[in-house]
């Protein structure tokens, strides 16, 4: 039997957290004995973790609000902090030796697998964003030259996407070997989960899922939905979510008068039946990788308006969507063009359903989820 070690610092609503814990659910569990290390105990996705899984926590110092506003404004003390942060990770693991570890996302958790590296026969990591354009990562390292040692000393940095890839050849030009695993949807787990209630609306609706984290943009979707209301008042808009941004957000709103028409839902743990139910899924993003909830929303044929974005563009590129620049101008007047054509809506989703029938295969992602822990 292999062994097998995750390591994710938090288990919070965001996508990389959902499809870790999705595919430790699919997991062949008479071939691999599975360890997740995390410091999150209390994180949204927590309690569902599958129960094979081995749990080994360390107390990161980031549990300290000094320590961890110290880190974010004092750059020169993130070497000693992180430095400390991997010695406390290996206390936990102490003797114990694994097959392949795999650090889940880039940023901590990839910086906690630098002191890690020796636990393991093979070393896998996973990049979930364009790095290039948002290289918010480099903050849990003492300088660039550890990160590039760390993806220099890996045996394999694994993408979500063909584009993420690509642009990391420009971020760390040289590094370990690649390979692009897409994320996994389960159409008809998503389809199934969609129909478990009725969610009541009036007018045409509007849908955004996600972290309310600054990459997401949510504050460019707020300025599109206030043009979009100057010349359609029938409109209205849910926010599925939440994160640091959320105080900052409903300010905004408060100060563009759209209280009447915006929604802030925050984190659903079921969103499908909110997603089945809106006219249009928007995404504002300044980044993404391989964006799950667009492709979610594919798969219930939602027309999608996109920022064209990497992930975004490789999932809408075959019409399957409306990709748009990063303009709140550019979101509005599609919006408004969809939701004034409902025979344009209505085919731009099933094209989106018909990519997703194609594109999206749960066997598919398993083996090639295992060939990356395997090295095949």
């Amino acid at each position: 039997m292999k062994r097998i070690l995750f390591i994710k610092k938090t288990l919070g609503g965001g996508g990389a957290e959902k499809l870790l814990i999705d595919t430790l659910k699919r997991i062949d569990y008479s071939k691999y004995e599975v360890s997740l290390l995390t410091n999150d105990l209390e994180g949204i996705y927590f309690n569902q973790i599958d129960s094979h899984v081995k749990i080994l926590f360390y107390n990161d110092i980031f549990g300290s609000f000094l320590l961890r506003n110290m880190f974010y404004y004092i750059p020169f003390l993130r070497k000693p902090i992180m430095q400390l942060n991997r010695r406390r990770a290996k206390t936990v693991v102490g003797d114990e030796r694994f097959d392949t570890a795999v650090s889940y996302l880039e940023g901590h958790s990839a910086s906690v697998h630098l002191g890690l590296l020796g636990v393991a026969k093979r070393n896998v990591t996973w990049v979930h964003i364009d790095l290039f354009k948002n290289p918010w990562s480099r903050r849990y390292y003492a300088s660039p030259k550890e990160e590039r040692k760390f993806y220099q000393s890996v045996d394999e940095v694994v993408f979500v996407s063909e584009m993420a890839k690509k642009q990391f050849d420009k971020y760390i030009p040289i590094h370990a070997g690649t390979r692009v695993v897409y994320n996994l949807i389960d159409s008809e787990e998503i389809m199934v989960k969609a129909s478990e209630m009725m969610v009541p609306k009036t007018g045409k609706v509007l849908v955004a899922i996600g972290r309310l984290e600054p990459q997401k943009r949510f504050d460019r979707l707020l300025r599109a939905m206030s043009l979009i209301r100057e010349r359609n008042d029938d409109v209205s808009l849910w926010i599925l979510g939440q994160g640091k941004m959320r105080a900052k957000l409903e300010y905004l709103c408060n100060e563009l008068n759209l209280q009447d028409c915006v929604n802030f839902l925050g984190f659903i743990p079921n969103p499908y039946p909110f997603l089945k139910a809106a006219d249009i899924y928007v995404s504002s993003s300044d980044t993404e990788g391989y964006p799950l909830v667009v492709a979610e929303a594919m798969c219930l044929g939602k027309p999608v308006v996109a920022t064209a974005v990497t992930g975004s563009i490789e999932m809408l590129s075959n019409d399957a969507g409306i990709l748009v620049p990063l303009d709140e101008k550019a979101i509005a007047d599609s919006c408004l063009a969809l939701l004034d054509d409902d025979n344009a809506r209505e085919a731009l989703g099933k094209r989106a359903e018909e990519e997703a029938d194609r594109r999206f295969n749960v066997p598919l992602y398993m083996s090639s989820f295992y060939a990356a822990l395997e090295g095949d």
